[in-house]
């Protein structure tokens, strides 16, 4: 990757491609760490179709060097130390106590202003997407992953747009995957990695927010469209034409019973046509893989729906019989961006 990344939301559109491959989990959840994380979470669950929160971390500023983390607190009560900056500046108990009941104040200011007195999403079971605009000494992140543990989550991703090689193999220990666009050396600080690096306002973390959580309630209201079978053909033809080049992510889900589930086919390939064919009874899905058409077939097909989704993004779900589905996500904001 290029660097200076333009600014967080480019950072965001980047990361999404990177993760498309979590696009379509009934279980997704995006947790941004404010206040910066939040303009780069708000692109990645756009484009995921994924709901949208925070997780509330404050840095622990060393005493004489503010900017320099000795470690990190967590809703949740989780605090994470950096042993080293710790040891080399000879901070006293004391003096960590100090800044650390300063911190923890503010940790519940900002989560009075940001939720009001809405709950902290349900975390069990669930694969979470943790999203910050970068990381040096990684002391936030591991703070709230600390804290994102003891809630057993099914899986916790971090994503990042850069970070030091260092600290991205340490976390890899901590969580289950880590998405890094870039790991320059040598780190300066994540400011340098940006054309535009201006402090993200509370205010903007909350009208985010707002607006994630106002969509999310618009499509819980939402149940996928059916569409009639003798209209498949139609809407293919239709589909194809309105969405040709959109990239495409591809899941097949198994029900319960089998004991089996397949991630994903491919991801974020370009669409070159969906056509049903009524004679055979036959779904054909045909997009580009490194130059060559590629092609899979879903036979006898029981029900077609389409998804609630935004104006650059698409989700159909193909039910195959037997509780089985073929989940089709596409997403203009990565054709796009690959044009570029």
């Amino acid at each position: 990757m290029e660097l200076p990344i333009k600014n967080r939301t480019t950072a965001g559109r980047m990361l999404a491609q990177s993760l498309i491959s979590y696009r379509s989990r009934n279980n997704l959840l995006i947790l941004a760490l404010p206040r910066g994380g939040a303009p780069v979470a708000r692109e990645i669950a756009s484009a995921l179709a994924a709901p949208l929160d925070l997780l509330l971390v404050r840095k622990l500023g060393a005493p004489m060097y503010p900017e320099l983390a000795m470690g990190a607190i967590a809703s949740g009560g989780a605090i994470v130390m950096n042993d080293d900056v710790v040891n080399i500046h000879h901070i006293s108990e004391d003096d960590i106590a100090i800044v650390r009941e300063r911190e923890e104040k503010e940790l519940r200011r900002r989560d009075l202003a940001y939720r009001g007195d809405r709950p902290m999403p349900e975390i069990k079971g669930r694969c979470v997407i943790v999203v910050d605009d970068g990381m040096a000494t990684g002391a936030t992140m591991k703070a709230g992953v600390a804290a994102l543990r003891g809630m057993q989550p099914e899986r916790i991703v971090v994503a990042i747009p850069v970070a030091p090689r260092d600290t991205v193999t340490e976390l890899k220990a901590m969580v289950d995957e880590v998405v890094c666009l870039d790991t320059p050396e040598p780190f300066y600080a994540i400011g340098g990695c940006y054309t535009d690096f201006g402090q993200t306002s509370d205010k903007e973390v909350t009208d985010i927010l707002q607006a994630a959580w106002a969509q999310e309630a618009t499509n819980a209201d939402e149940e996928p469209h059916s569409l009639e079978k003798t209209s498949w053909t139609e809407y293919c033809r239709q589909f194809s034409h309105e969405h040709h080049g959109w990239l495409v992510s591809f899941r097949e889900e198994e029900p319960a019973a089998k004991q089996r589930h397949r991630e994903m086919k491919f991801q974020n390939l370009p669409l070159q046509s969906l056509d049903y064919d009524e004679h055979d009874d036959v779904f054909q899905l045909s997009v580009l893989d490194t130059g060559k058409p590629h092609e899979i077939s879903i036979f006898c097909p029981k029900r077609l729906a389409e998804a609630p989704h935004g104006a650059s993004s698409a989700l159909l779900q193909i039910d195959t019989g037997e509780g089985g589905s073929i989940l089709l996500g596409f997403s203009e904001t990565y054709a796009v961006a690959k044009a570029r």
